[in-house]
């Protein structure tokens, strides 16, 4: 799990350096919680996204420890977490399909933010989805409560 959790860390940098270039600015303030195992330690810190500067709104939070944890060990149909029988096949680790799942998790997230910027939070969503990315049911709850609030 040692090397799982280093190739995540060289994989969020990654993700971070993308931020960047989308004019978002990632931070990250360390949290006094020894972390849930699954995490792999990205939970011991709050990481947060300033959205550019043509953008008017706030500061939102990044729950990138439940990223991690959801591509490690994906909840199932109950509450157990299992390790992902794709990455983890036969006691071996496939650091392509760690590499690839991880990419993708993290890019979602940022791309719907991206699309945020200038969009609607649900034509946001809706032109995510058509791209093929991945758009978590929980955040499409979040905003159409925050969008119910506002009228």
């Amino acid at each position: 799990m040692g090397a799982v959790a280093d190739i995540l860390k060289e994989l969020w940098l990654e993700e971070v350096r993308a931020y960047d270039a989308a004019q978002f600015v990632v931070s990250e303030i360390p949290v006094p919680f020894l972390g849930r195992l699954e995490c792999l330690g990205f939970d011991t810190k709050e990481y947060s996204v300033t959205w550019p500067s043509r953008s008017e709104k706030h500061n939102e939070l990044l729950e990138v420890g439940e990223m991690v944890a959801n591509i490690v060990l994906p909840q199932g149909d109950n509450w157990y977490r299992k390790l992902d029988s794709v990455i983890f096949a036969n006691d071996c680790v496939d650091i392509t399909a760690l590499v690839n799942r991880t990419r993708y998790v993290f890019g979602s997230r940022r791309r719907l933010l991206e699309l945020s910027t200038g969009k609607a939070a649900n034509e946001a969503r809706m032109q995510a989805q058509a791209e093929g990315w991945l758009v978590d049911e929980q955040e499409e709850k979040e905003s159409e409560n925050k969008e119910s609030q506002a009228l």
